[in-house]
């Protein structure tokens, strides 16, 4: 019986959500063939980080972050769905909340699973480079010229 399931994308804390992050979905076969052949592109999250996957059967689901949030980290492992004819598990990895079904929420009254898929924020790194490198790459290339004449010219006079 397929199960109708849903993705809420939050932060770290498991309550804010998240707009702006995209998903492929796969079978286990077109995840593991060559090249992969998804099910679903372009699953994006809305305002309140939900995404409908629909309606899903009995089977084994990878679901790849193709774009993460900006100031988020894309997450490094698929999200794994594990779907039978009475229940909805997961388990994300890959990042520092890893989770396996805590996040799952079933609702009686609609029949749908709602699984909690988290994001890390990113941390901005130091700039690198800049006018100074620039200086220096000027003087040690004058300096190496001036060396370089310096012993060609003693090397001509032996």
């Amino acid at each position: 019986m397929p199960q109708q399931v849903y993705i809420k994308k939050t932060t770290q804390d498991t309550q804010t959500p998240l707009k702006g992050a995209v998903f492929s979905l796969y079978t286990k076969a077109g995840y593991e063939a060559e090249p992969r052949k998804a099910l679903k592109t372009g699953l994006e999250s809305d305002q309140n980080g939900k995404i409908d996957l629909g309606k899903l059967g009995v089977g084994h689901y990878y679901l790849v972050e193709t774009s993460a949030p900006a100031g988020y980290i894309l997450l490094a492992d698929p999200v794994e769905i594990n779907i039978t004819a009475t229940e909805v598990t997961y388990k994300q990895t890959g990042n520092a909340t890893s989770m396996s079904n805590e996040g799952v929420s079933f609702d009686s009254a609609t029949q749908t699973y709602t699984l909690t898929v988290t994001n890390n924020a990113g941390q901005k790194l130091p700039s690198t480079g800049g006018p100074g490198t620039q200086l220096f790459t000027i003087l040690g290339s004058i300096l190496t010229f001036v060396a370089g004449s310096l012993l060609w010219r003693r090397w001509k006079l032996i």
